[in-house]
């Protein structure tokens, strides 16, 4: 054989080295795909399971026939299962660290991964949509893969809109035109601080603060992607410092 040490479906090539005037051969290849063989070779093999096997070839020709069986010849060690795993979209400005996950096979493994970011070993962080893939090695050189396709979803756009001014005891309606677009699916808005609104979940709140208040809002689509941004409502005094517009007027008091 090229190789008496081999991995699950990793093939061993077999060479009949028979001497003489052969003129048939009867391969046996215990647990190996095909299971026999009825011509020279060289024969090509494959295992499904670890384990160890035999081989045996017996020849026959003009001055008789011959045989011999190599017990346990073959060792066939398991290869590494591996699975890709973590999130594999993401809301863009933000990343994904994914990680191989590897069962069977025999450690310590080594890991040859393919993509753009950045390996650690099991694991390997992107910020970019694209197809990431691993190989896997184990100490025996048995080799187990994955690949799997990243993408990143659009954050919204949001736009809280224009500070505004209004005069102590008004209001007015806050947020943009619009305040939320792009994104994946249907909007959500959360306007904080509650103080002043008559909605903390509308696009656009009427705000009626007691006194100058900053206002943000966080807008998030259906994948949980989200933006914000702030405007200030500027409370002021009216003309005359609450209304009162007439002169005072002084008071005498007399006596006759």
């Amino acid at each position: 054989a090229n190789r008496t040490d081999t991995c699950v479906g990793t093939p061993v090539q077999f060479t009949d080295l028979s001497m003489g005037n052969v003129t048939s051969w009867n391969w046996s290849f215990e647990g190996g795909s095909p299971s026999g063989a009825n011509a020279q070779g060289p024969q090509t093999v494959s295992y499904s399971a670890p384990g160890t096997y035999n081989v045996t070839l017996n020849v026959t020709g003009t001055c008789g026939s011959d045989d011999m069986t190599k017990i346990d010849y073959i060792t066939v060690y398991e290869s590494p299962s591996v699975i890709i795993e973590g999130d594999l979209s993401f809301c863009e400005g933000s990343s994904t660290t994914l990680t191989a996950n590897v069962t069977g096979a025999t450690s310590p493994y080594t890991y040859a991964w393919t993509g753009n970011g950045t390996a650690n070993n099991e694991t390997f962080t992107t910020n970019v949509a694209g197809n990431v893939s691993v190989i896997v090695t184990d100490s025996h050189g048995c080799q187990g893969s994955d690949g799997v396709q990243v993408t990143v979803n659009e954050k919204p756009t949001v736009e809280a809109g224009p500070n505004r001014s209004i005069n102590d005891g008004g209001s007015v309606s806050i947020g943009g035109n619009p305040t939320g677009s792009g994104g994946t699916g249907n909007l959500t808005y959360n306007w904080s601080p509650a103080v002043g609104l008559n909605s903390t979940t509308a696009a656009n709140p009427v705000a009626s603060p007691p006194s100058t208040t900053t206002y943000t809002v966080v807008v998030t689509d259906v994948n949980g992607c989200s933006a914000s941004d702030s405007m200030t409502v500027t409370v002021t005094a009216p003309p005359g410092g609450g209304g009162m517009n007439h002169m005072a007027e002084s008071i005498y008091v007399g006596l006759r």
